[in-house]
């Protein structure tokens, strides 16, 4: 029996299987085969939670009496029956089914799903990559974990996609039947859109206001001293800089002090996309996009993450890399 590895994406399944079989992988049947290793490829969330008439047919009309819609026990339904069909085949046949998709909550979800609907009667493990260099890879699947290490995170998972049915379909259907036209409303796009429109709002209230600073240069540039007190209109600032022109100071007393500054904390995705939104001027559907491929062409670690901290694991790779950048 072989041991079959599930990916998130197809691109990640030839990675995979590339760094394993050592470039001898090949791909037949909707698979990567490298040696006793079966790399099948997802794409993405192939099964989801089931629409409310699945629960029962009188939920396919939309009627305020029926709400809240809270199932005792969700559903899943098979979104892209291809795919499901072609994993399932291998799992059914495996002694270890790996997960190998995102290293994050909803890599994890992507799994889960599956293998709740596939029933595979196989040992689970799990390979967490936060790379997708050869080195990561092989380094991982030597000490592959079981699955069982991430069922907090799974149950995580199961929550954020229960919560999201939940609010989506009861707000959905009740602001559109009391209005008469269709609103979408989401756990996160509605909040989000809230503070989106208030912040808006306030900003067309806001009065453009000036204040003025007066500033010396002296000793030839050397130092430049700030006046000590803001001016609100531009003739009180020119005034006092007339009368201080051309004179004579000096300094009367200086402090000196050595500050230490920390190294910047790594990048998560969202301190990421803040500032090439800043710098850049990219959406954050843009960075997302650009980070991704990085990721994928092993120039990144993995991007979807909340963490600005590396693994104690990943030091050493780390130290290797920005010694042979610093050259």
């Amino acid at each position: 029996m072989n041991n079959v590895i599930i990916t998130e994406k197809p691109s990640v399944a030839k990675t995979i299987a590339t760094a394993i079989g050592n470039a001898k992988a090949k791909y037949k049947n909707g698979a990567w085969v490298a040696g006793k290793w079966i790399i099948v490829p997802a794409q993405g969330h192939i099964i989801g939670l089931a629409n409310p008439d699945k629960y029962d047919k009188k939920y396919k009309k939309w009627n305020l009496n029926d709400l809240p819609i809270i199932p005792k026990k969700f559903k899943l339904v098979v979104k892209n029956r291809k795919v499901y069909s072609n994993i399932k085949k291998y799992i059914s046949k495996a002694s270890l089914v790996v997960n190998a998709c995102d290293a994050g909550r909803e890599g994890e979800l992507i799994f889960r799903e599956i293998i709740t609907l596939a029933k595979p009667k196989a040992k689970l493990g799990r390979l967490w990559l936060q790379s997708l260099t050869r080195n990561e890879i092989i380094t991982e699947v030597k000490r592959m974990s079981d699955l069982s290490k991430y069922n907090s995170l799974a149950e995580s998972a199961w929550a954020r996609s229960y919560a999201d049915w939940i609010v989506g379909i009861n707000a959905t259907r009740a602001f559109t039947v009391k209005v008469g036209k269709l609103y979408t409303i989401g756990r996160v796009q509605t909040p989000t859109l809230v503070a989106i429109v208030e912040r808006e709002e306030l900003r067309k209230k806001q009065k453009v206001s000036f204040y003025y600073q007066l500033v010396g240069t002296f000793h030839s540039n050397i130092y430049k001293g700030t006046y000590s007190i803001d001016f609100n209109k531009q003739e009180d600032a020119e005034k006092i800089a007339t009368l201080l022109k051309n004179k004579d100071f000096k300094i009367d007393k200086f402090k000196e002090r050595t500050v230490s500054l920390h190294p910047q904390l790594l990048y998560d995705l969202t301190s990421l996309q803040r500032e090439a939104n800043s710098k850049l001027k990219l959406t954050a559907q843009q960075t997302l996009n650009i980070a991704q491929k990085l990721y994928e062409l092993k120039l990144t670690s993995y991007p979807r993450t909340d963490s600005r901290y590396i693994t104690t694991d990943l030091v050493k790779t780390v130290t290797t890399t920005a010694n042979k950048i610093s050259r």
